[in-house]
């Protein structure tokens, strides 16, 4: 009997209550402690969220922080320079096709990139995607544009809240934006103007319908439904905003303890007589200023006591939190505190490069989303037309490099690249490629130097320093 009874206690039924208790996540949990908390938690998607009047409000503090923050401001740069370098070579390979042709749609593709200036857009557009949280850039035909091979078409960057939508939007519609079912943009809704421009709108913000395939849409997507950027600058606003009242605060008290500042005060309040100390041009004379010359020196009434104000200055600990906080910002933008203080003071040669490595690992990964989301579609566009003028279709595939990282100690990654190269863990298109160089143009340069070498010392019967 004893037996039934334990056996229905350990398999008795569990009441809701129980079960909620027994399962319960701390961070799930009703703290009155805590309600402040998560007094603004929502359940919304992140569209809903991020809706435009949100977005509209963080990217106008981001781009106040960024104008009027140095930090900020050295953070934007260092980003979107990085990313983008002097500019982004192209790479072709095709089977069927012989080098001299590969060479030769590189050669014009390079020389219409510099004709539209377009490293030069590409920093404006990874500057704004990281104050404004995303950009947009439109696809159009310059007939004014020069180029050899006679391509007209051209890039424009604009402003993020140009692609609004209406006051009631679709179902399918995310804010100028229409989607597909699967979530892929089919066209986007950009107004003629900027909204803020001071030429006024066009009537009722006119607007024109882009097909899907003329703009590029270029954002840090970081959740599975989001159409939308937010400022990469969002989780750090107020931390420069504690970084600036507090500069200004230490300033401010440096300036008060620096300055001669005196109270002269008296017990005397009945005496007529104490109120000797007569206010310039006729003030109160309880509370009354009273100029002070450099070097001037007074003396008090009888029954007053001259006493300086001294301001406390907080000057060792301001060190302290602003590098704190620092380290918080830049963990939050990807950038390390190296950069983001523009200084290697306290750095040794270790953590320097630990540092820089993960910055670089973020600017690859930037460097990845401009190719697949700009870069590409951009030749793909530029391919299509140059092929309708010479009459002839291209089957080509493209590879992109960019400038290469600078190295701590050079002399110690050369000796990691030819091991590299030796032992056959890495290829020449991978060594050059990391410097932001195309290895067939290397080689080509390094035969034709060797080649000149070679007939000097022959003419002058000399040897010179092998290369």
């Amino acid at each position: 009997m004893d037996i039934l009874k334990r056996f229905k206690r350990a398999f008795r039924a569990i009441t809701r209550d129980e079960l909620k208790t027994a399962q319960r996540f701390d961070g799930a949990r009703f703290n009155p402690s805590d309600a402040g908390t998560w007094a603004h938690v929502d359940n919304l998607s992140y569209d809903a969220a991020n809706d435009s009047a949100t977005r509209a409000r963080i990217r106008a503090r981001a781009r106040y922080v960024v104008v009027n923050n140095a930090y900020a401001s050295g953070a934007a740069q260092a980003i979107a320079n990085s990313c983008v370098g002097t500019r982004p070579r192209l790479q072709l390979s095709a089977q069927e096709l012989p080098a001299e042709v590969l060479s030769m749609i590189e050669g014009d593709f390079m020389e219409w990139l510099d004709a539209v200036d377009l490293p030069a857009k590409l920093r404006a557009a990874r500057f704004a995607r990281f104050v404004d949280g995303e950009t947009f850039l439109i696809l159009f035909d310059n007939q004014d544009l020069k180029t050899s091979s006679g391509v007209r078409l051209d890039v424009q960057a604009i402003d993020a809240e140009r692609v609004a939508g209406t006051v009631f939007d679709a179902p399918n519609e995310v804010d100028g934006i229409t989607l597909n079912p699967y979530g892929y943009p089919v066209s986007y809704r950009i107004l003629d103007q900027h909204p803020g421009a001071l030429n006024g709108l066009k009537l009722f913000g006119e607007a024109t319908l882009y097909d899907a395939s003329r703009v590029l849409h270029w954002f840090d997507k970081r959740f599975p439904e989001q159409h939308r950027g937010t400022s990469e600058l969002a989780p750090a606003l107020e931390l420069f905003a504690l970084i600036d009242r507090y500069s200004k605060a230490v300033v401010q008290a440096s300036e008060t303890a620096a300055d001669v500042a005196l109270i002269f005060k008296t017990d005397a309040v009945d005496d007529p007589g104490a109120y000797s100390i007569q206010p310039p041009q006729g003030g109160d004379s309880p509370f009354c200023q009273i100029p002070w010359a450099r070097g001037m020196t007074i003396t008090a009434p009888e029954g007053w006591d001259a006493k300086q104000v001294t301001a406390e200055q907080p000057s060792a600990s301001y060190s302290m939190l602003v590098n704190e906080v620092l380290a918080q910002i830049g963990s939050a933008l990807g950038v390390p505190k190296l950069l983001m203080k523009n200084s290697a003071e306290n750095y040794n040669y270790s953590s320097a490069r630990v540092d820089l490595q993960q910055f670089q690992i973020k600017t690859r990964l930037d460097r990845r989303s401009l190719v697949s989301t700009v870069l590409n579609p951009l030749f793909r566009a530029w391919l299509e037309e140059y092929s309708a003028i010479v009459g002839r279709s291209f089957n080509v595939r493209s590879e992109w490099y960019f400038d290469g990282f600078f190295h701590v100690d050079p002399l110690k990654e050369a000796n990691a690249s030819a091991a590299r190269l030796n032992s056959l863990l890495s290829t020449l298109s991978d060594e050059w490629g990391a410097r932001g160089l195309d290895w067939e143009q290397q080689l080509t340069e390094l035969a034709r130097e060797k080649a000149f070498i070679s007939d000097l010392e022959k003419k002058y019967n000399i040897k010179l320093q092998p290369i």
